[in-house]
């Protein structure tokens, strides 16, 4: 750790004698322009035409260590399960094929676990002023990168994109919403922030729900706060727009302006009819992206856009009674998830009103018996 230490203080003075204000840059835009015509906001959106009849259940292992309330980011990776919760902030890991509780990764009383990244054979996890590594296999720290005293903590970063403890990207929050001061993407070489991207200055303050979005293909897809309904994809080298969001009733700068300095900022953003607010991205396959947004009265739409036709092919309003929160997909299968409440209302149902599957699906649910996080594997229609 001592020796990790040296060498990061070292490549940190280096690029600080070359630059000492970062370089602004605007993203490379290649997007495309998806449009979207609302007839109905209480349609529902139907996952059907995306999906076929192979559907496979896990049910986590219920014990007091494994249990950690409402999920705030859920990765798919080395036939594991990486669960962060969002009150007690720690990281519960599960075997993917049985559901086993496997460890429980937490910081000392008083932190939080803002963040995580899972790179081979490591798990990085981010707090407002350093980077712990631990080990994928017997998840015991393996290294400590410190930021006290550093740019990097004054910005208050609450997720991040990590490449190694050297190379990073972060999305930064506000310590105060209303002190003007601007939100922004920003890179990190040797600690020293040397690019940003995405300046977002409504004085929105994010919910600590993770921003960057892992595909199977390596890529990493952004979306900022509230009012920009735009996906971006980050490379190690490159940030991009890939595709911008077009609702009629989506929200506005002229809708903001006005109340950008009220205490009441963040309630009236969120308490009224406007499309907003784009918070998950999976990409199903090397065609079709997946995401979720807030709508009209605050409930939660999802739609799904063709990069090759450069079409919205689906949108609605999502069941959140009935469907799983899609998190992740290796381009061949939809990984999802269900709380255990969604589980319980399913079974108290004398007919399943799921949209979401088909009924070979629903009488599996049936059968489930848990008090944690259900897993579904889906398999994606190879004909779309």
């Amino acid at each position: 750790m001592k020796t990790n230490a040296l060498l990061f203080f070292l490549g940190s003075l280096l690029i600080l004698g070359c630059s000492n204000e970062p370089r602004i840059i605007n993203p490379i835009d290649n997007k495309i322009e998806i449009k979207i015509d609302v007839n109905d906001n209480d349609r529902f959106f139907e996952f059907n035409k995306f999906i076929t009849d192979s559907v496979s259940f896990v049910q986590l292992e219920t014990s007091e260590e494994s249990l950690f309330g409402q999920a705030s980011k859920i990765k798919v990776d080395n036939k594991k399960v990486y669960i962060l919760g969002l009150a007690e902030r720690s990281l519960s890991i599960f075997n993917l094929n049985s559901g086993k509780f496997l460890s429980k990764i937490r910081y000392p009383k008083g932190q939080d676990i803002r963040d995580f990244f899972v790179r081979g054979d490591t798990i990085a996890t981010l707090n407002y002023h350093k980077i712990i590594k631990y080990s994928n296999t017997n998840f015991k720290v393996l290294s400590e990168t410190s930021f006290e005293d550093t740019e990097l903590k004054k910005s208050n970063p609450v997720n991040f994109a990590y490449y190694s403890d050297n190379f990073f990207y972060t999305w930064n929050n506000k310590e105060n919403p209303l002190d003007g001061s601007d939100c922004f993407l920003k890179k990190y070489v040797n600690g020293v922030n040397i690019e940003s991207y995405v300046p977002h200055s409504t004085g929105y303050k994010s919910a600590g729900i993770s921003k960057f979005y892992t595909a199977y293909s390596n890529e990493i897809y952004f979306s900022p706060a509230v009012n920009i309904l735009d996906i971006y994809k980050i490379s190690r080298d490159t940030v991009s727009i890939v595709a911008s969001i077009k609702i009629k009733n989506a929200i506005s700068s002229e809708f903001l302006e006005p109340i950008k300095n009220s205490p009441k900022y963040s309630s009236l953003v969120l308490e009224n009819d406007f499309y907003k607010d784009i918070n998950n991205i999976v990409k199903l396959n090397a065609d079709l992206i997946y995401f979720e947004c807030i709508g009209p009265q605050s409930y939660w739409y999802s739609g799904v856009f063709s990069l090759k036709n450069k079409k919205i092919l689906e949108f609605g309003k999502r069941d959140f009674f009935h469907s799983p929160i899609p998190f992740y997909s290796d381009g061949k299968y939809l990984y999802a998830y269900y709380e255990p409440s969604q589980v319980l209302r399913l079974q108290s149902e004398g007919k399943p009103t799921n949209i979401f599957y088909r009924q070979i699906a629903n009488a599996q649910i049936k059968t489930l018996k848990t008090n944690n996080l259900i897993i579904t594997k889906i398999k994606i229609n190879e004909k779309l």
